[in-house]
């Protein structure tokens, strides 16, 4: 970014530039205005419902993928956040990062790593298939415990730590 050399000031315009840039996409994605491939758009905004309402929904693949690249999108989706701390708590104009040092940006740094894996694990082990997971799910059992693992991790650091992550 560029800095004025004789007063040591970043311009505001070049530092808004990244945050405006990911509003416009999230806005094309998210509102269903009907342009830029909107049927697309439409799909993955009901394959992201029926991910989050897991239990409720009999799985398809494109749920199960979805759900998969969420869990696989997670460092991608910590970079949203920080965007949204930096941005938000005027950051930018200083050019520091006080994100860390907020509760609320360290609670929600925890629930942006476990919100994929647990949509994950309710489509596994919460359809109505698997309910008598003896019978019809008992193979899967390494799998389900993978991705109570991949939750427990994260909060058992936060809990044991008395840093921020």
């Amino acid at each position: 970014m560029e800095m004025d050399p004789k007063t040591g000031d970043y311009k505001a315009l070049t530092e808004l530039l990244p945050l405006i840039l990911v509003t416009l996409a999230l806005v094309i994605l998210i509102f269903p205005l009907n342009i830029q491939y909107h049927s697309s758009r439409l799909f993955f905004l009901t394959t992201l419902f029926h991910c989050i309402c897991a239990p409720l929904y009999k799985v398809k693949f494109q749920d199960f993928f979805l759900a998969d690249q969420l869990t696989s999108q997670v460092q991608a989706l910590r970079s949203l956040q920080f965007y949204i701390c930096y941005y938000g708590w005027g950051d930018y104009k200083h050019r520091q990062n006080t994100c860390k040092m907020n509760d609320a940006f360290n609670t929600f740094y925890l629930v942006v790593v476990v919100v994929p894996y647990c949509s994950s694990l309710l489509q596994d082990c919460l359809q109505p298939e698997c309910r008598n997971w003896v019978e019809n799910c008992s193979l899967d059992l390494f799998s389900h415990n993978s991705y109570l693992w991949y939750e427990l991790g994260p909060c058992c650091r936060l809990g044991a730590s008395s840093t921020p992550l």
